[in-house]
């Protein structure tokens, strides 16, 4: 089923169906992965026309008073997440309640990834504390939300959260975060890598190489990157 319905919605997009394809085929499914969603609106995902398109077609499907399932929702604020779109984020988070649709885990972890792209596209060049603040407090009260509607973490959702921590400066937070979910299987290895990282570029290198071993498998490609970063310390200490 997912992979007929992936290949028909790439097949449809090239023809420009726009948002019917996903309305139609993944509000009549069980399909609510986040891999999925993210495959069937990646082709369109960057585009600001289709964003557009697909809120016009939420407004005509809610108008005529078709259900609309949780994954339509999700693959809407999938393209959203991907342009770290905040304005449209919040939106969406408030369709769900609007349509009478219970969010999961991935619809929060697509809200976070939204944040924290946003946050990086307007930091990369130059810090902003008050938009980081502000960033922060968003995220805090959409886990505040997650926990009140009694939705489990996922390791996307952890690792969403603890890459936003990082990119405002708040490593040990997000350390703190890694080492509490590790025996709870919700740490992956992209997590693992980026607190590691940050606290090498803060030289905790002990906290770095400790993060590099923690996970259910080696990363010994983490643990050159640290050694690196250490060899770059010395080396500027030394001048």
């Amino acid at each position: 089923m997912a992979w007929n319905l992936q290949e028909r919605w790439f097949e449809d997009s090239r023809l420009g169906c726009g948002m019917y394809n996903v309305f139609d085929l993944i509000g009549k499914t069980f399909i609510t992965q986040k891999l999925t969603e993210h495959s069937l609106l990646y082709a369109n995902s960057h585009s600001e026309k289709y964003l557009d398109d697909a809120f016009e077609q939420l407004k005509a499907v809610r108008q005529e008073g078709t259900h609309i399932s949780t994954a339509a929702l999700n693959a809407i604020m999938s393209g959203s997440a991907e342009r770290g779109d905040i304005d449209r984020t919040v939106a969406l988070m408030e369709e769900y309640s609007r349509n009478d649709v219970k969010p999961n885990a991935d619809t929060f972890s697509f809200a976070l990834e939204a944040l924290g792209k946003h946050l990086y596209r307007r930091t990369v060049h130059k810090p902003n504390q008050r938009l980081m603040v502000s960033v922060l407090e968003k995220a805090d009260s959409l886990l505040t939300r997650m926990e009140e509607m009694g939705i489990a973490p996922t390791h996307n959702i952890v690792r969403e959260y603890v890459e936003l921590l990082c990119q405002t400066g708040d490593v040990k937070t997000a350390t703190d975060v890694v080492l509490e979910n590790l025996d709870k299987g919700l740490v992956n290895s992209k997590a693992i890598y980026c607190v590691a990282m940050a606290n090498a570029k803060r030289m905790d290198f002990e906290i770095a190489r400790k993060l590099a071993v923690s996970g259910s498998e080696p990363l010994p490609f983490l643990i050159e990157n640290i050694d690196k970063e250490e060899r770059k310390h010395k080396r500027q200490i030394e001048q």
